[in-house]
């Protein structure tokens, strides 16, 4: 299970909470947050097995103390027995945005080298992102501090996401993978995206430098860790790829579902964009041939001109689907999963979500039950915010909030206008107020008078 003698690594996600470094104490589960059952080592695959597919069930970041043959268990910060997983709960639906929209925007934080590859992300309404400790960590006074200052530093730089500032504490309870979140009534899903755990020390080194600490050595140090992302960056890409194209196929039977079949002059644009994502998650020919039959006996049309799709029309249509999409991922694999260096315009990518919706003629009130197929006037507002974000993250002023970057351009502004009414004062004219400032006359009227444009 691991790689050299100071190195741990995870194949399954309950290797991240237990394993043969990281077993002094036991880890806690539970379903109401007040009865606790303890798990060992020798309970790491019934903690997978027991509590899959039940609602509502939540484990324990780290493991804690409990005395022998005693029933009488605490999940208190003076019981930890032994520092395990770093978890970040983020909350993205406050922020307008989708669970996978939170991921690529993750994947943006990665790329630049503002936080660590996570080890293992979780998503249902919300997403989860945990760090491992390679062997765990003895509940000493300075490293408890260590573990809550690098969580904290996480929180900050994942704010505009959602995460939640409240959610520190070292004896928390996280979602279990693979169990239901009643509150959407979906299946926690997760995903291993590095499969090496870390120090407390590589994970400090993502934090600010302090005042005092040797600047060169740790920006040199986030410049190594930066570095030794790239080649995960393309795995990172690849597994959102798989995600996103996995719940496209959801919504389209989903919509199907809540139209209870009607696919009404739209029925062959359904088809095609249901085989293609299918085929871009590599499935076969004839496994694509298959649900499309299956998908297509669940519809009907009151189209009395519509043709029928028989058997080797839908043959016919899964397998030139099949051949565009292996062309495509060719091409995307190429590119390092990055659609945007993509240079083969045969290489057909797949349809973007408006135009998808606009086909299908998808409401807003059908969007709200789909989690890829969203264009309403506020998830519009979020995307654009998500853009405007990440232009700044290029700018390096990753660190501010929107609400912080609207502060900052009222102070300028306020600034500007605090210049121009001292110009006026000292007797120049709008025109040559306007000539200084690249303002027209009638704007630096405007702002002597205190209007917005």
């Amino acid at each position: 299970m691991t790689t050299n003698a100071n190195r741990e690594t995870i194949e399954r996600w309950q290797d991240l909470f237990i394993s043969e470094q990281k077993k002094a104490g036991v880890v806690f589960a539970s379903r109401d947050f007040i009865t606790l059952k303890p798990f060992g080592l020798n309970d790491v695959n019934e903690i997978a097995q027991n509590y899959k597919g039940l609602e509502d069930c939540y484990i324990t970041l780290n493991a804690f103390h409990v005395a022998k043959q005693s029933k009488n268990y605490q999940r208190t910060y003076d019981k930890l027995r032994q520092l395990r997983v770093i978890g970040i709960d983020i909350d993205q639906y406050d922020q307008n945005m989708s669970p996978y929209e939170a991921i690529y925007e993750l994947q943006n934080l990665i790329e630049l080298g503002e936080i660590p590859m996570p080890n293992l992300i979780c998503w249902s309404r919300g997403v989860q992102v945990f760090y491992g400790l390679s062997g765990g960590a003895a509940p000493k006074k300075f490293l408890k501090n260590k573990h809550e200052e690098i969580t904290s530093g996480l929180i900050k730089k994942l704010k505009h996401l959602g995460a939640d500032a409240n959610a520190k504490d070292l004896a928390r309870f996280f979602r279990m993978p693979y169990t239901i979140n009643s509150r959407n009534n979906t299946e926690v899903k997760c995903e291993i995206f590095e499969h090496e755990l870390y120090t407390l020390a590589e994970l400090a080194a993502y934090l600010p430098v302090k005042k005092g600490e040797n600047a060169e050595k740790t920006n040199d140090q986030n410049k190594l860790n930066q570095n030794s992302h790239k080649d995960k960056n393309t795995l990172t890409r690849k597994l959102i790829a798989k995600q996103v194209n996995e719940a496209r196929v959801q919504d389209l039977e989903s919509l199907l579902k809540m139209r209870n079949g009607n696919m009404t002059r739209m029925r062959h644009y359904f088809l095609y964009y249901y085989g293609y994502h299918l085929a871009i998650n590599n499935y076969t020919e004839n496994k694509i041939y298959e649900k499309m039959q299956n998908i297509n006996n669940q519809m009907y049309t009151n189209d009395p001109k519509a043709d029928r799709k028989t058997d080797k029309k839908l043959k016919n249509l899964a397998s030139s689907i099949f051949k565009q999409a292996e062309y495509f991922i060719k091409h995307f694999s190429a590119a390092n999963f990055d659609l945007h260096k993509i240079d083969d315009d045969k290489a057909i990518r797949p349809t973007n979500s408006d135009n998808i919706i606009e086909r299908l003629q998808i409401t807003d009130e059908e969007q709200k039950q789909l989690l890829t197929l969203q264009n309403t006037p506020e998830n519009k507002k979020a995307s654009n915010a998500n853009k405007k974000r990440r232009y700044r993250h290029k700018k390096g002023e990753s660190q501010k909030t929107a609400a912080e970057y609207n502060h900052e351009r009222k102070l300028q502004t306020e600034d500007k206008r605090k210049q121009i009414l001292d110009l006026k004062k000292h007797g120049f004219t709008n025109i040559e107020i306007g000539k200084k400032f690249d303002l027209s006359p009638v704007r630096v009227s405007q702002i002597i008078n205190n209007r917005s444009k």
